[in-house]
């Protein structure tokens, strides 16, 4: 009998079915079985990571939880289940609770003891992160209610991102500042450069003008390289935000905040070079109406001209070229024209 338990996914089974009829007979002759053997073995079986349709490798806890059936997952803690078990892809079963929305799951598991500092494997988040990327308020209610926190520091090890004004919220009444430079190198309010909503509701906030009045040319680059890199829309704007971040910057001029230039090893930043580049005719035309220098050379390949030829942004190039940008441009010793990169179609309508 002993070998058919070591060998068996029964409670795996009894428990990806929802059957806890079966599960307590199963695990009731197991604790018959380990009075005789002088063996744990229900602590053993409620343990034991194994087959599941939900994945690979998970316990029975996870799939209970994951399940939402209470009484399952009421029956396995009184068994001796680990509830701070962790597998690679579901973290422990707290964050599994947590991203099926089971707030009466989340609460016992939490009268168990379940850990609310615990980072699962997959994405480095805290039961408390997953409810703030959710968003689930109530969540993360209940976790700032037994303790949950998050470190305030200005540089944090956590791959959150601030992509929504609710999950801002969150973040803000989680003590999360938002100017917290998170795993990706970049501080966490960074997608409001694409989204008008979440950037009213943080340039127009208290702490606004303190995220802003620092910002540097490379800092913004950085961040603009950032979210238009990992943003799922092929084309995105970021006109409206980049104007209220300009308006709660105090900067003199919008080239303090766009514009960098090199010194010694450190290379030149022109944020217009960089928006040009990506063929952003909106955010390129704004900077220039806000008073950017159009032949500032802040790109690899000199000014924001040359960035949109090299990058055959056609439109871009064509309202550079109209707006008086030379089109024969020195950079590093080269002369390089304009032409060369087949952008003589811009005085062609």
């Amino acid at each position: 009998m002993i070998w058919l338990l070591d060998n068996s996914i029964a409670v795996h089974v009894a428990v990806d079915r929802e059957c806890p009829k079966a599960l307590k007979v199963l695990l009731s002759h197991a604790a018959g079985i380990s009075n005789a053997s002088h063996r744990n073995l229900v602590h053993e079986l409620v343990n034991r990571t194994g087959w599941s349709s939900q994945a690979r490798a998970i316990s029975p806890l996870h799939v209970a939880v994951g399940s939402g059936n209470m009484e399952l997952v009421r029956l396995l803690l009184e068994c001796g289940a680990e509830v701070n078990r962790q597998t690679v892809m579901k973290g422990t079963a707290l964050h599994v609770a947590v991203e099926e929305y089971e707030l009466d799951i989340a609460r016992l598991l939490l009268e168990h003891g379940a850990s609310l500092a615990t980072r699962d494997y997959h994405r480095g988040y805290t039961p408390l992160e997953v409810a703030i990327q959710l968003p689930w308020e109530r969540s993360v209610d209940l976790l700032l209610e037994n303790g949950a926190y998050v470190k305030c520091s200005q540089y944090a090890d956590t791959s959150l991102v601030c992509g929504s004004t609710e999950v801002a919220v969150l973040m803000l009444r989680s003590g999360i500042p938002l100017q917290t430079v998170g795993r990706f190198g970049v501080p966490l309010w960074a997608p409001a450069c694409l989204e008008s909503r979440l950037a009213t509701f943080i340039f127009n906030s208290d702490f606004g003008h303190s995220i802003a009045s620092g910002m540097t040319a490379s800092d913004l680059w950085k961040i603009l390289s950032f979210v238009h890199g990992t943003a799922v829309e092929d084309r995105v704007h970021s006109r409206g935000p980049l104007r209220l971040l300009y308006r709660r910057s105090g900067h003199a001029s919008i080239r303090d905040m766009t514009e960098s230039d090199g010194k010694e090893s450190v290379r030149s930043f022109g944020v217009m070079c960089f928006l040009a580049e990506l063929g952003l005719v909106d955010e390129v035309k704004l900077l220039l109406d806000l008073g950017c220098n159009i032949e500032f050379e802040g790109g690899l390949t000199g000014t924001a001209l040359m960035a949109a030829a090299h990058g055959g942004r056609l439109d871009v190039v064509k309202m550079l070229v109209y707006a008086g940008a030379r089109i024969c441009s020195g950079f590093p010793g080269n002369r390089k024209l304009a032409v060369g990169w087949k952008i003589y179609g811009a005085g062609q309508d």
